[in-house]
């Protein structure tokens, strides 16, 4: 019954009772992408990679990998296509949530919202940073209004945070499993270790400063974060980006930072575009990279804006089977049909 209302709220027709069951097996192909249009079909001709953001879509809405959608990728990647996925988690992070499922060192992936790209070698082949005039201006923000907000500030795997005390510092590590941040020594230091300058009322020294984030976060309430984004983008004047991938966190992008930039470059570690592959999400941060794929996928719980600029919707990743798991069952079956009728004609 659950999946069922998960269905229906998603704006799907009715799925067979066979759906509804509780089962960690991959489900049977039924149809599971709804498009704009009642009679569209989704063509998956030439799909070779898929991919997927994490939190809201490939994890159940309590952060854990549901088997089914770890079996899908499983037998996606047997029949030769990719599976990449593509967060605003770092590495480590996202690793921590499939612990031992899914070896993430050694596989394509888009990490930070795109900022930070990892190819088959483990290693970083594509990065954004924010810049150092922009980090400065947004701890400022943040020291006047203290207590209200958290900063943090990602690089890599590494988390920083000014101040441990802070209401919000802890937030994201506590209630979302990532990386626990060090501190920077209070505002006027972290400032200072931006600005490249040692603290204090002597004269600045010569000192080298501290390396630019791939992103910064803004933690507080729902309602501080909407009150202050307009406040916030106006002091970024352009000079960042600013997408939500929860209620409770802004972050701050490189201006040419995104999932679909980052994809672009992590598929051509397959020789693979944009326009041969399928992606799953659920935030605003997923937005731009359901648009620049063939199919674009919007999850049943995903936030309005996102239902309205992507062209297929999907259940709910609450649903059972997740809508993850449903899709790539269709998936599944046309790659297969294909290659029984390949194979047939050779």
């Amino acid at each position: 019954l659950k999946f069922l209302q998960n269905w229906r709220l998603a704006g799907c027709p009715p799925v067979p009772h066979s759906l509804a069951m509780h089962s960690a097996e991959l489900p049977s192909s039924s149809g599971a992408l709804c498009g704009r249009e009642p009679d569209a079909v989704a063509d998956f001709a030439g799909i070779r990679a898929v991919a997927s953001d994490m939190d809201g879509t490939f994890l159940r809405p309590d952060h854990e990998a549901p088997a089914a959608n770890l079996e899908a990728v499983r037998q996606v990647e047997e029949l030769g296509l990719h599976f990449l996925f593509c967060t605003g988690r770092n590495r480590a992070s996202a690793q921590a949530r499939l612990r031992d499922a899914v070896n993430l060192s050694n596989r394509p992936g888009v990490f930070l919202n795109g900022a930070a790209v990892y190819g088959k070698s483990g290693s970083i082949i594509h990065e954004r940073t924010v810049s150092v005039d922009v980090v400065v201006d947004m701890l400022g923000y943040a020291k006047a209004l203290f207590g209200k907000f958290s900063v943090v500030l990602c690089h890599g795997d590494a988390h920083f945070v000014p101040d441990l005390e802070e209401r919000w510092a802890l937030h994201l590590h506590k209630d979302y499993g990532d990386p626990e941040p060090s501190s920077l020594g209070g505002y006027d230091a972290a400032i200072s270790a931006f600005r490249g300058a040692s603290g204090g009322t002597e004269p600045p020294q010569k000192a080298p400063r501290r390396e630019e984030p791939h992103l910064l976060h803004f933690i507080g309430s729902r309602e501080d974060l909407d009150a202050g984004r307009e406040r916030l983008e106006a002091l970024a004047g352009g000079r960042v980006k600013f997408v939500r991938a929860l209620p409770t966190c802004l972050t701050l992008l490189h201006p040419l930072c995104s999932k679909a930039d980052g994809l672009e470059a992590a598929l051509k570690e397959f020789d693979s575009t944009l326009s041969e592959a399928i992606a799953f999400g659920d935030a605003e941060n997923d937005v731009e990279m359901l648009q620049a794929v063939k199919i674009g996928v919007a999850m049943g719980n995903a936030m309005p804006t996102v239902k309205e600029n992507a062209c297929w919707h999907c259940a709910a990743n609450s649903a059972e089977p997740p809508g993850v798991a449903q899709v790539l069952a269709d998936l599944l079956s046309f790659v297969n049909a294909r290659g029984e009728t390949q194979g047939g004609q050779s």
